[in-house]
């Protein structure tokens, strides 16, 4: 549960920590205060170039799809048509009538494989790509054989963890009855998740669509007159188990296949007090009287923070300047104002230790006050 902790005085700003670790253990660490000589040195650094990442707060879809197909050849070559952001990820699915997918090459992107499903003459997998700087837009998909009917459609999404972000797949296929399914993963681990399903029919002259369970479909449409595949997503708040498929067709006696896979996404951490004196949040007493004032109500994020800005009756701070530094040696990270909620938003490079700074001309002077640092575990 997370609490806003109100500090200062009538014409004080306060504020409060915000931390940012993926780590397994709880650290306490003494309150830190700030002088004006070490604020101007902070802005100072940012003057020689220190600049605040770009990123994506929580799951979300960006474009898409890129479509290629093959029909005779051991390739797939699908052309981007927008320019991928790095520190996103492109996510592919590639239905065959056999061959299997032995990489897919595009430079400045890590792809790596994830989840496959195969029946006889329909076989599809789920492929993640990793975009790192200046990412070309053709991507060529690699196959341990000739193919006649080869599919890859490629989608972009933000707000992705880039490491450690595989949680539960699943699998179906023929003979199991049409519709197509995808089959239904175990419970996920964390809320915040992207699902992606991916599903491949050998039919003459049929295609397939219908997308269960509140998921996106792109493509589905045959290609030399017997293949189709299917690109599904769905992003989600909330663990549970998952599946997808496609309503149609219904029914028959073709070869299909379908897969799901769920990654996991930037998930929103609170701050909770969970001690006192040394622990937890610190000693509120230390901090000053809790009559006026700002408080910051923290919340972190997997590579973010995100907060909002209060007065002391809790009325959100719209236009206030909030600044973002590292703990550890105090570099200024990036700086930024409070929308119409009081609300903040600042992207981080790196798991470490964060603090912010605020300020409103209509509170007077300024003062920043630390509190005890948090260790907090990280998916």
């Amino acid at each position: 549960m997370s609490k806003s902790y109100e500090v200062g005085s009538r014409r004080r700003l306060a504020l409060q920590l915000a931390v940012l670790i993926a780590a397994v253990a709880v650290h306490n660490a003494a309150r830190t205060s700030w002088n004006d000589l070490a604020y101007y040195d902070w802005l100072r650094r940012a003057f020689r170039g220190e600049i605040m990442l770009r990123g994506a707060a929580g799951p979300a879809f960006v474009n898409g799809n890129a479509r290629g197909t093959q029909t005779s050849g051991t390739t797939i070559a699908v052309t981007i048509g927008w320019t991928p952001l790095a520190g996103n990820v492109l996510i592919a699915v590639v239905g065959t009538n056999v061959y299997t997918v032995t990489s897919i090459t595009q430079t400045n992107v890590t792809w790596t494989f994830q989840k496959s499903s195969t029946y006889s003459n329909a076989h599809v997998e789920i492929w993640y790509g990793v975009i790192g700087a200046s990412p070309d837009t053709s991507v060529t998909v690699n196959l341990s054989g000739t193919v006649n009917g080869g599919i890859a459609n490629i989608c972009e999404f933000s707000g992705m963890l880039t490491s450690g972000f595989l949680d539960k797949t699943a699998s179906d296929a023929w003979p199991t009855a049409l519709p197509i399914k995808t089959g239904t993963t175990a419970t996920t681990t964390q809320a915040v998740e992207l699902l992606i399903g991916g599903t491949q029919l050998a039919a003459t002259s049929i295609g397939h669509s219908g997308p269960a369970n509140g998921f996106t479909m792109f493509d589905g449409a045959y290609i030399n007159t017997y293949y189709s595949s299917g690109f599904l997503y769905k992003i989600v708040a909330a663990t549970g188990t998952y599946s997808s498929g496609c309503s149609s067709p219904a029914s028959g006696s073709y070869g299909w296949a379908g897969c799901i896979a769920t990654f996991k996404g930037q998930v929103p951490i609170n701050i909770s007090d969970t001690g006192s004196g040394s622990e937890g949040f610190g000693n509120q007493a230390a901090l000053g009287a809790a009559d006026s004032g700002l408080a910051v109500d923290a919340v972190l994020r997997l590579l973010s923070i995100v907060g909002t800005v209060k007065d002391s009756i809790g009325n959100p701070v719209a236009g206030a300047t909030v600044w973002l530094f590292r703990t550890s040696d105090g570099a200024y990270m990036g700086v930024t104002t409070t929308d119409g909620a009081g609300g903040y938003y600042f992207s981080v490079p790196e798991s470490t230790q964060y603090f912010v700074r605020a300020h409103h001309d209509s509170y007077g002077g300024d003062r920043v006050f630390g509190v005890t640092d948090r260790t907090l575990a990280g998916s």
